[in-house]
């Protein structure tokens, strides 16, 4: 029946796989309506127990066609049937199966549907579904379809296994035998495979170092062509053979190193006025003929060796008698592959995680838009060298450190994750749903918010609405005071404006009257008199000239410059002058004029 209680749902009890509230997020996520008669659940399990379905079925269409006409599903059962549907389907999508392997995996969807209606999450340990299917994925994992009849046999077989009567224990069992003939079989595969081509990849390693090597100590250098096919010929025969005898860790082949190196600098042209280096040189180049010959003697025995020695010889006694050294352009060695050029480096910590595999790990590796799965099957670490055979035992791929690092980071490689597919889904899922819930329920909360704050917006309107018509009254009050006010203050301004206007009035009457001869007092910051005589008023600017009683000029004002100095009492009239000095004045302009 369904329950009528609401569960508050907690986020840790979810996380933490508590079924009652994993129960509730599922019937909030998947909500089911009881139109009928609840089917009973022990009913339901065993319709569930017989059933198996194809791999588009969906388990929840195909329970409810099977149900009498009055029967339906309670809430809790339809919850646990649509998320059986919509998480085994995400179980598939995530799955790094191939198809011709995960399909054969939807009949154990109703053992998923089973675990929730008995109220266990089914990835808990309680189910035994986690085994199971995690040891399908453990040992199917590189079966792919393109591998032909071989893989459509194991799928059979593997079908046919899943598909018998009896528990998932009982199932579980019966794989693993199954498996294990299967692993013992392919072990026989890969340990012949293993003897065959350990000293092959012995002898690859020696043969791409030796390369890369002298690729690196030879690039950009000028060399004759006797030094550079020596190095290249028999000198890399040699560090091969050394690379094999002793490894490349060894004291001999960091010998062989410095030789190298040195041998190849003997031969870079120098100044020969330096007397210091020059000297360096020619100590050099005898210890070298010895050490090579004592290093190639004892690596390989060609019967041009003596031959080979003497030309180096002849090439170093040339440096000695200080002729001139012919150089000729020469190509690396396989420059081609970026592996072995000069200028690419890959990077040790880039090695070393390479490296870091074991052997066992599955891959998916990708070249022209073919994918296939391999497993690295042997992994030498003296040589540096990693064999990876396909699902059926059999050499699928063969490359060095460096090679296996540089697919990998060009993401031709990519190593598949074998941990618990199936859990991480689920539980991802269930994350998924309550970030869901938590959304939803933080949009509850806001549109709550939001009604609430609607209501007390209201409440608000009706209190101003109260509040208004008493601000109303109060600011008729305060308006006719206000208006009041404005119109004293206003009445104040136009006396000012009235008082200072007739001021103006008054100087302004005072100036017309004043005339050439006139007396005014001019006042200094300490209000101190000092009495000037109005000289003469030129036309042309409006000054007025003014002079002390010496006759000696004062100020020169425009008219209002001297109309600001009288109203601001910095000046005073205190006598108009008369017409003669008027017609003194115009006398003076003429003349000025006629200048």
């Amino acid at each position: 029946m369904p329950t009528e209680e609401h569960i508050l749902i907690d986020i840790n009890s979810v996380l933490a796989g508590h079924w009652q509230q994993c129960q509730a997020l599922l019937l909030e996520s998947y909500p089911g309506k009881l139109d009928g008669r609840a089917v009973d659940p022990q009913n339901l399990i065993n319709l569930l127990a017989k059933l198996t379905l194809a791999n588009d079925d969906k388990l929840l269409d195909y329970v409810e066609s099977q149900l009498d006409a009055v029967e339906c599903l309670s809430p809790e059962q339809y919850a646990s049937l649509k998320f059986t549907d919509h998480f085994f389907s995400n179980y598939q999508k995530n799955l790094l199966l191939d198809p011709i392997i995960s399909q054969q995996l939807s009949v154990l969807r109703p053992a998923i549907a089973i675990s929730l209606l008995q109220q266990q999450l089914p990835w808990s340990d309680q189910t035994g579904i986690v085994p199971l299917l995690n040891t399908i994925f453990f040992h199917a994992i590189g079966c792919q379809a393109s591998l032909g009849r071989a893989a459509e046999r194991f799928s059979q077989q593997l079908a046919s296994i899943i598909q018998q009567a009896g528990t998932l224990s009982e199932k579980s069992t019966a794989l693993q035998i199954f498996f294990e003939k299967e692993k013992a079989r392919v072990n026989k595969l890969e340990q012949r495979l293993y003897d065959a081509e350990l000293g092959t990849l012995h002898a690859k390693h020696a043969s791409q170092l030796s390369a890369k090597t002298l690729n690196q100590f030879m690039a950009g250098k000028k060399l004759p062509t006797v030094i550079s096919t020596f190095l290249q010929g028999p000198w890399r025969e040699s560090m091969r053979l050394m690379i094999i005898s002793d490894g490349n860790a060894s004291e001999n082949w960091q010998k062989i190193l410095r030789l190298t190196e040195t041998l190849i600098w003997s031969f870079q042209p120098f100044d020969n006025t330096d007397t210091e280096y020059r000297q360096h040189v020619y100590q050099s180049i005898a210890d070298i003929s010895e050490q090579l010959r004592e290093v190639a003697v004892g690596l390989h025995h060609s019967s041009k060796l003596d031959e080979e020695l003497a030309n180096i010889e002849a090439e170093h006694l040339k440096i000695l008698r200080g002729m001139e050294i012919e150089y000729h352009p020469f190509q690396l060695i396989d420059n081609t592959d970026p592996l072995l050029s000069s200028q690419v480096s890959m990077s040790n910590s880039l090695i070393k995680s390479a490296a870091a595999y074991d052997e066992g790990q599955w891959f998916i590796e990708r070249d022209d838009g073919v994918e296939r799965r391999i497993k690295l099957s042997v992994k030498i670490s003296q040589a540096q060298q990693l064999l990876f055979t396909n699902f059926l035992g059999i050499k699928a791929a063969q490359y060095s450190f460096e090679e296996f690092a540089y697919r990998l980071s060009s993401k031709m490689i990519t190593p598949i994750k074998t941990g618990d597919p199936f859990k991480a889904t689920g539980e991802k899922m269930l994350d998924g749903l309550l970030q869901r819930h938590l959304q939803q329920q933080q949009q509850a909360a806001s549109e709550a918010a939001i009604e609430k704050e609607i209501i007390r917006q209201q409440e608000i309107s009706r209190q101003a609405a109260r509040d208004k018509a008493l601000k109303e009254a109060a600011a008729h009050v305060e308006a006719q005071k206000t208006a009041r006010l404005k119109a004293q203050q206003q009445n104040e301004q136009l006396r000012a404006q009235q008082a200072q206007q007739k001021q103006l009035d008054e100087v302004q009457f005072q100036l017309d009257k004043l005339l050439v001869g006139g007396i005014v007092i001019f006042y200094d910051e300490n209000s101190k008199g000092e009495h000037c005589k109005l000289a003469a008023v030129i036309q042309s600017s409006g000054q007025h000239i003014f002079v002390n009683r010496q006759g000696i000029k004062q100020h020169a004002l425009d008219k209002p410059q001297l109309t600001d100095r009288l109203l601001n009492n910095q000046a005073k009239i205190i006598d108009y002058g008369s017409n003669f000095d008027s017609t003194l004045e115009t006398v003076v302009n003429g003349l000025r004029t006629r200048k």
